[in-house]
C-alpha cells in the first residue's frame, strides 16, 4: 500500500524529488503519480502547489479528491497561494527547504502525514 502519493506539476517534479526521497528515507512509500488510483490508494496525498500548479485544473481536481477522502497535505514551493477552497487549509511552506531536518514547516508536514498514515514515525 502506498503511504503518500505526491501530486505536482511537470514543472515542480524536480523540486519536489528531494522531498519525496526524504520521506522514503523515514519509511513512508511514496508514489509520485498523481493518478486517481495512486490518490484513492494512499493515506495521505500531498499536493504541491507553486505558480506553474496553481492554474492547473488537475491539480484542482487531485487536491479536491484528497480533501473529500480527507487525506490532503499540502505545501507550497513559493509564496503562491493554493486556489479556492484550498487556501482555507494549512501548506507548509517548503520553498526554501534544503532538506534540513529541524525546518519548521518540514515538521509541521511531517506531524500531519503522520497523523494521516496513523503512525510514530521517525519526525527528525
Amino acid at each position: 500500500m502506498v503511504d503518500v502519493a505526491i501530486c505536482c506539476v511537470q514543472a515542480d517534479e524536480e523540486r519536489v524529488s528531494p522531498l519525496a526521497e526524504a520521506l522514503r528515507a523515514r519509511g513512508y512509500v511514496v508514489e509520485q503519480h498523481d493518478d486517481e488510483a495512486a490518490i484513492d490508494s494512499a493515506r495521505a496525498v500531498i499536493v504541491v502547489w507553486s505558480a506553474h500548479s496553481i492554474a492547473s485544473s488537475r491539480s484542482r481536481a487531485r487536491a479536491a479528491r484528497a480533501l473529500d477522502q480527507d487525506k490532503l497535505a499540502q505545501i507550497a514551493l513559493d509564496p503562491s497561494r493554493a486556489p479556492m477552497p484550498f487556501n482555507m487549509v494549512h501548506s507548509a511552506a517548503l520553498g526554501d527547504w534544503a532538506g534540513e531536518a529541524d525546518h519548521h514547516e518540514w515538521r509541521q508536514l511531517l506531524g500531519r502525514l503522520a497523523a494521516l498514515c496513523g503512525d510514530e514515525r521517525d519526525d527528525g
